[in-house]
């Protein structure tokens, strides 16, 4: 019987409209304890930690994804060294697909020198959120709001020299990226999160797609620990638990590629 429950439960986590409704459930639980703990380690809503240091928040609110984790600085903290050193890469424009509230969006647009951010997210939310941190950080000016980037977007985007891209789609990226723009991106480097649970053969298919011309890196998920963030200390005790900094499936991989030419 458990072994059924367990497979009914996988093959619903396979319909992208049923993990979407399990993914706004578990974010609004969630929700007022993550506030109550941003509130006690950053009162300033500033990101403590990792490539972003630094940026504010306007408000203790963020788009599908963990707040807690952004504010802490934890967040995708397994990019960080890759993250590092594409800021130090002078690319003429970066697209983020997917941006949420702008925690990339915004930190780009404050420390690369990219001259335009395209931050797109199909969630109009999502976007106002953006818009408003990029407007606190003085970064509004660099940031371009779009709702929706299409495989064709990508194919007809005019990269003025070298481009990149970060891509968190919920699994949209299998359509996103296809041979009708490989050759536009073929100067780009990327950050492409894999969503396995709705393509099992995502890594694959990028991996075909790719190889001919970029150097391709996987980057895996690990698990966290609250004992390596000092800054929980001052919460109470019964916030603290390796479960509120727990942000995905740790089966979860990225793809880092880095044009050949």
């Amino acid at each position: 019987m458990k072994k059924v429950f367990l497979a009914l439960i996988q093959s619903l986590l396979n319909v992208p409209a049923f993990r979407k409704l399990v993914k706004v459930f578990f974010w609004e639980f969630n929700k007022r304890e993550q506030k109550i703990i941003c509130k006690k380690i950053s009162p300033k809503k500033e990101i403590l930690r990792g490539p972003f240091k630094g940026i504010q928040y306007a408000s203790f609110d963020s788009a599908g994804s963990s707040l807690l984790a952004k504010i802490l600085g934890s967040y995708e903290d397994e990019l960080h060294e890759t993250i590092y050193s594409i800021l130090n890469n002078n690319y003429s424009e970066i697209i983020d697909v997917g941006c949420a509230e702008g925690y990339y969006a915004v930190g780009f647009a404050k420390k690369t020198s990219a001259k335009k951010i395209y931050a797109y997210d199909t969630d109009k939310n999502a976007i106002a959120l953006c818009m408003q941190n990029a407007q606190l950080n003085s970064a509004a000016d660099k940031i371009i709001p779009g709702d929706f980037c299409s495989d064709q977007t990508l194919a007809d985007f005019k990269f003025t020299a070298k481009g990149f891209i970060f891509s968190d789609c919920e699994g949209y990226e299998r359509t996103l990226f296809n041979n009708k723009n490989l050759q536009n991106l073929g100067t780009c480097d990327m950050i492409i999160e894999m969503h396995h649970l709705v393509y099992p053969d995502i890594k694959e298919y990028l991996q075909n797609l790719f190889s001919g011309t970029h150097h391709i890196l996987i980057i895996p998920s690990k698990l966290k620990s609250v004992d390596d963030y000092p800054e929980l200390a001052s919460v109470g005790q019964e916030y603290y638990r390796d479960s509120i900094i727990s942000e995905r499936d740790t089966r979860q991989k990225w793809m880092f590629l880095k044009a050949k030419s």
